[in-house]
């Protein structure tokens, strides 16, 4: 499993969870204090963002940030 492979599965869970409290890219970027483009390109695997953008991603998504990763891990194929 790459490294790649991972920031790929956790934007595709990042979008998941977003669709499925019913919140737009631009909605989910306000509740998280950045910027929508952020949002849009860690969806789509184009950027890594910091620590800090996670947490507060995984904060408006109502869920932890070990919860997103593992369910990242998950989908990726390495647990």
């Amino acid at each position: 499993m790459t490294k790649e492979a991972l920031i790929e599965a956790l934007g595709k869970e990042i979008r998941a969870r977003r669709k499925q409290k019913k919140l737009t890219q631009a909605g989910l970027a306000l509740r998280a204090g950045i910027h929508p483009n952020t949002v849009s390109l860690v969806e789509r695997a184009e950027t890594v963002v910091g620590i800090d953008a996670l947490f507060d991603l995984t904060s408006a998504l109502g869920t932890s940030l070990s919860q997103l990763l593992k369910a990242a891990e998950e989908r990726a194929g390495i647990r």
